[in-house]
């Protein structure tokens, strides 16, 4: 399905109807079989608040909250102190 695909996922989330794979290489966003890279960070941890309706990305530079409108978009990025 993913051919071109050879990161080592570090972990999984589904958040309001997309998977979410975090690699060492980036975000990634799965939806109807098609893939795309949402951001280049080095991910170690994803968590969807359904309450909230918002994705918190853990990666190596601090952390960074998504929302979703009609695309994911950033929105707060709190950087590593």
């Amino acid at each position: 399905m993913f051919t071109s695909f050879t990161d080592e996922i570090s972990t999984l989330c589904y958040a309001n109807g997309t998977l979410f794979a975090g690699t060492q290489n980036g975000l990634f966003e799965i939806r109807s079989g098609l893939m795309k890279k949402n951001d280049a960070a080095n991910v170690s941890n994803l968590y969807y608040s359904d309450k909230l309706k918002l994705l918190f990305v853990a990666e190596k530079n601090g952390l960074v909250i998504y929302e979703h409108s009609a695309e994911w978009e950033k929105k707060l990025e709190i950087p590593r102190s």
